[in-house]
């Protein structure tokens, strides 16, 4: 689960923002991205419903299952910048500053994990509720990456919640900390399907979880700066809202 933002351009170049401050907050996107990966993988093997079908089986599973998220993280991300990557093709799979999209990568994880869950005798159901909470421990993780690299950013606010934080330049603001309420959001979600016994069928923790991150998204995306792709992130998140909710209907009929 990546983070999103805008394409970084001073002038006709992307910036790089070349100081030490702003490689040490890139860094710590990638790092963050990566311990968030590697926890999610290892939590989400502690779960009732990976034990049930094989901590082993899942990791190697969720493990699998993540470079494809990844890769559609990013072909999301490019398609809601086509006219900044149809000018600059060579940046496409550039990734030092971010720019993904998490919809993409689930959207294709989901997808690619058909095949692979039937090939591996592994639940479908079932696989997506431990998988879930890997999806909200690498969320936790990355969102909090995502408010050091500035991307993800909210709007700038003179309000008390409103935090000290950078955009993709390094630049630093007093903001509306959306990054930091996507990982709070996460960190309660999280709790909630631990502490919760039982479920009232197989799916239900990863569909319940889907439909509320959409509800969320459709609250923060408009105090998030993203002029571009807001319309189609705001037009996926009511798509899977509405499918989350009509699978949990027919799964409980």
């Amino acid at each position: 689960m990546s983070g999103a933002g805008p394409p970084v351009v001073l002038g006709s170049h992307e910036a790089p923002c070349g100081t030490g401050l702003r490689r040490l907050q890139r860094s710590a996107y990638r790092w963050f991205l990566a311990a968030g990966c590697s926890f999610g993988v290892v939590v989400g093997a502690l779960t009732p419903s990976a034990q049930s079908i094989g901590a082993s089986r899942f990791a190697l599973a969720a493990a699998v299952l993540i470079a494809p998220a990844l890769v559609g993280s990013r072909i999301w991300f490019v398609v809601l910048h086509q006219g900044f990557f149809r000018r600059r093709p060579g940046l496409i799979w550039q990734r030092d500053d971010g720019g993904s999209a998490l919809y993409g990568g689930l959207l294709l994880a989901v997808v690619l994990s058909i095949p692979l869950l039937q090939w591996a005798r592994v639940p479908f159901w079932t696989f997506w509720d431990a998988a879930t909470v890997t999806m909200l421990v690498g969320l936790i993780f990355t969102r909090v990456g995502c408010s050091l690299n500035g991307c993800c950013r909210g709007v700038t606010t003179t309000k008390w919640f409103g935090l000290r934080l950078p955009d993709e330049r390094g630049h630093w603001e007093r903001r509306v900390p959306t990054q930091l309420l996507e990982a709070a959001w996460a960190a309660i979600a999280l709790a909630l399907v631990e502490l919760t016994d039982g479920q009232p069928f197989a799916g239900f923790a990863f569909v319940a979880v889907v439909a509320s991150y959409a509800a969320v998204r459709l609250l923060l995306d408009p105090i998030r700066v993203e002029p571009v792709g807001r319309h189609a992130n705001r037009v996926a998140s009511m798509a899977l809202l509405f499918a989350a909710v009509l699978v949990c209907l027919v799964r409980l009929t």
